[in-house]
């Protein structure tokens, strides 16, 4: 989608360079123009790159290793695995561009309709059309920039109001989150069924183990493998519970019909 937008936003940049009078306004409306059109096309570049980049990496081992950092130096007490700077930059720098490239746009645009209202360029315009539409383009891009504003602040306060950031500490909260809590713990549901094998005393291995960053790809995916068919196995477990139930549920509805 980044590649798709920075492509359109291209085509139009360049487009705009073939508007009327462009020449007799500032040179800057038209080095604004050609920074949409650059930006816009590497973003389609950059977005191509790492898609390319990406792609490579047929094991979960290897995009970790590629998102991550480089380890700590030998005797460092810090072993906990840090995102890698460049990989951020990395995944960030396409969208980076077409914002770039949409906002040069934009303002090449707005710079271009001022020059015509005060150099009085369009002669076949009326006498106060170009400050009309200047001014309208001017209030209505910038009401669009301030409805997205207040939506996505109004969004982060809300996540920030419920991952409890800024929400007090009452005695009241501490009761439900721990009521919550108990609940979570006690549903243990079990089957009976002797056609399926229990899974009491297996040894397998925990749903999330704990990796060392510094093991090597094979054991890294060999662990997710386990910990995938764990949490399976528990899915199947508990699906064949609830269908157990269901089939007491028809029986008896059977028996009581009869």
């Amino acid at each position: 989608m980044t590649a798709i937008a920075g492509a359109i936003i291209a085509q139009i940049a360049i487009t705009a360079l073939s508007l009327p009078d462009l020449d007799r306004t500032h040179w800057i409306a038209r080095a604004l123009f050609l920074i949409g059109v650059t930006a816009g096309c590497l973003s389609v570049y950059y977005a191509c790159v790492l898609q390319r980049t990406i792609g490579k990496f047929y094991r979960p081992g290897s995009i970790r290793f590629w998102l991550r950092s480089a380890p700590p130096r030998t005797g460092s007490r810090d072993d906990t695995a840090k995102a890698s700077l460049p990989a951020i930059l990395s995944l960030s720098a396409p969208f980076a561009a077409v914002k770039v490239s949409i906002f040069s746009l934009l303002t090449g645009l707005a710079v271009y309709q001022g020059f015509l209202w005060t150099r009085d360029l369009d002669s076949s315009a009326g006498r106060h059309d170009n400050r009309d539409v200047f001014i309208t383009s001017v209030v209505g891009t910038g009401a669009c920039f301030l409805l997205f504003l207040v939506i996505f602040t109004v969004k982060d306060i809300e996540s920030l109001l419920r991952t409890g950031w800024m929400i007090s500490e009452d005695p009241e909260t501490q009761q439900q989150e721990k009521a919550v809590r108990n609940d979570v713990e006690q549903v243990n549901p079990t089957f009976t069924d002797p056609s399926i094998p229990s899974m009491a005393g297996s040894s397998l291995p925990p749903i999330n183990p704990r990796i060392d960053p510094h093991q090597d790809g094979d054991r890294i995916v060999a662990a997710d493998l386990a910990a995938a068919l764990d949490t399976a196995a528990q899915a199947h477990i508990h699906c064949a519970e609830a269908n157990r139930r269901v089939a007491l549920e028809y029986t008896r509805m059977s028996v009581s019909s009869n």
